[in-house]
This record gives structure tokens, C-alpha cells and sequence, in this order.
């Protein structure tokens, strides 16, 4: 990236945090603009915001770990039941089936 859309320090770590907050990046980038003097790109923004997002928990074993703190009060005892949909919600009867 050029020098004249480069944020360092302090200026990098303001945009991180308003970023966090979910805030609109044209606002953001027009107050870059007026405060810091740098053109920074929309685009520019959008990948700044990317690289510090908080990784999700999507792995498994973890997932399985703390399932597995909980007594289960499930009819099925101890079965789980997960169904994959294209409204991405959880629902039974079971597409697939975890025993603990």
C-alpha cells in the first residue's frame, strides 16, 4: 500500500476499533481524510477490518470439549442430533449424530 494510504500506529489502531463497532466506512474513510489527510480506499478499510476480526470458534474438538461438560437432558441420552440446512438452523429429527 502507497505511503498516502498507509496507517501506522495510532491512526491504524483508531480505524480498527470504529471498525469494530460496526461503523460505516465511507463515514470513516471521509474522517481518515479530514483528520489524518490520507486517501485511504474503501477497499483499503474493508481489509483492514478483515485481517483484525476475531476468529470464529468453528473447531470441532472444541465444540465437542465443552458439549461434553454438560449432563445431557436428552431423551436419546447423550446422543446429539445436528441438521444441516440451508437456513442454517438447528433442527431434528438428525442428518447427523455425535454419540458422547
Amino acid at each position: 500500500m502507497p505511503k498516502q494510504r498507509r496507517l501506522v500506529g495510532d491512526e491504524k489502531e483508531n480505524a480498527v476499533k470504529i471498525l469494530s463497532m460496526k461503523s460505516n466506512k465511507k463515514l470513516l474513510q471521509s474522517h481518515i481524510k479530514n483528520s489524518v489527510g490520507k486517501n485511504v480506499a474503501l477497499k483499503d478499510l474493508h481489509n483492514l477490518h478483515a485481517k483484525n476480526k476475531p476468529k470464529g470458534g468453528n473447531d470441532f474438538n472444541e465444540i465437542l470439549k465443552e458439549m461434553k461438560k454438560y449432563p445431557s437432558k436428552c431423551p436419546y441420552n447423550n446422543a446429539i442430533f445436528v441438521t444441516v440446512n440451508t437456513t442454517k438452523k438447528l433442527s431434528l429429527p438428525n442428518d447427523i449424530v455425535f454419540w458422547l
